[in-house]
């Protein structure tokens, strides 16, 4: 129920800020926030899947526990650091950025809290009630807050404030149950830890950073071949796919501390083979009410986002299954490499065909969803086969 909340507040707030902001302004502050979420990718580093495996494993044992918090911490305050770096580079020598410096710099906040949320503690002490509720807290907060002050499109900096506000608080919020109320401790974490964590996750963190640099990339060649406008109504339409998806993404993260100890692939498969069924009922339900969440999405009914979400919603389908089949099935079975490599070829095929577009100049949002989906579907597909002998 407490979940149930955070997917209701996007489709409340993204409406109301498409409306006030205009489609400009707000696909250009999508446009910088797709950018952005790189270096949250980055500075998170995997660890959501390689730490939660640990934290399952030593949930007993406070010392190890505590050593693990720790390091994990030492390790992103790192990484956020060189992440920052590297920012400062590109938002001082690349033009467009240097023209948005404002909207890129408050944006880039959102590191602090969206890469410092300590999910990979509660997933793997199975208490994700605990994220549950300070997400929910914190967004209707958040969607007060954006109904009260961003009321023009002058005020479009005032969203990635609000949001990097928002996650801050989460962040510390989490960190007072972790250090408060389980009386866990900080330690002086040792460097061969931080070496062997970055170590156990890069082959995650690559598998990760495939999907988002090829989201961030689909948004700059929107912009660049169609337009701000057209950024904002892809944005939309994709925000309300995700908020689909959340539900089986919900499964797959509950799924994978139970997985990591029993390697029960039997329950694997009878998941697949039951949220399948309710992404396809998604589908149908989407396709029968589609001038309605048209109207929902934009306020007013638009022929291209009205297209668009009766093409994107199949995504749904195929990004269950590669989401159950990378976290709950590579990954619990040690095959970390050929998730990254299921996620490379996804990546390249996805590129090859966004290329041909381009010199075919048929780059329409149509066909861009069409590329969307079937790069869905060839990922499921590599990851199925990287399983296959193990579980079927």
């Amino acid at each position: 129920m407490l979940r149930g909340i955070t997917l209701i507040v996007p489709l409340v707030t993204y409406p109301y800020l498409i409306r006030v902001l205009g489609s400009e302004k707000y696909g250009l502050v999508m446009w910088a926030w797709s950018i952005v979420n790189f270096f949250i990718l980055f500075i998170n580093f995997g660890f959501d899947l390689s730490v939660t495996k640990y934290v399952s494993i030593h949930r007993k044992d406070k010392e190890k526990l505590s050593e693990i918090i720790s390091t994990t911490m030492a390790t992103k305050f790192v990484l956020f650091l060189v992440a920052f770096f590297f920012f400062l580079i590109l938002l001082l020598n690349v033009p467009k950025m240097t023209q948005n410096r404002e909207l890129f710099f408050w944006t880039f906040a959102l590191t602090l809290g969206e890469a410092m949320m300590p999910i990979w503690y509660f997933q793997g002490i199975e208490k994700m009630k605990y994220t549950a509720m300070i997400t929910s807290f914190v967004k209707i907060g958040f969607t007060v807050f954006v109904f009260l002050i961003i009321k023009n499109q002058e005020d479009y900096l005032k969203v990635p404030i609000l949001y990097a506000l928002a996650s801050v608080i989460s962040a510390i919020f989490a960190y007072y149950f972790i250090f408060i109320k389980d009386k866990n401790r900080l330690i002086k974490p040792k460097i061969e830890n931080i070496i062997i964590y970055i170590k156990d996750s890069v082959a995650l963190f690559l598998s990760s950073s495939v999907s988002v640099l090829k989201d961030s990339l689909l948004i700059v060649f929107i912009e660049n071949f169609i337009g701000l406008s057209a950024v904002a109504y892809f944005d939309i339409v994709q925000k309300f796919i995700n908020i689909l998806i959340t539900p089986f993404h919900i499964v797959a993260t509950v799924l994978f501390p139970h997985l990591s100890k029993t390697k029960d692939f039997t329950l694997l498969k009878k998941i697949m083979g039951a949220t399948t069924l309710v992404t396809l009922a998604f589908v149908g339900l989407v396709w029968i009410f589609d001038v309605q969440i048209t109207h929902l999405l934009y306020g007013k009914f638009n022929e291209q986002i009205q297209q668009l979400l009766k093409i994107m919603v199949f995504a749904i389908i195929f990004a269950n299954l590669a989401s159950l089949l990378g976290t709950d099935g590579l990954v619990v079975a040690g095959r970390n490499r050929k998730l990254f490599v299921a996620s490379l070829t996804g990546a390249i095929a996805f590129l090859m065909i966004l290329s041909l577009l381009w010199l075919l100049h048929d780059t329409t949002l149509a066909m861009i969803a069409f590329v969307v989906i079937l790069t869905y579907l060839i990922d499921a597909i590599l990851r199925w086969y990287f399983l296959k002998g193990l579980i079927w």
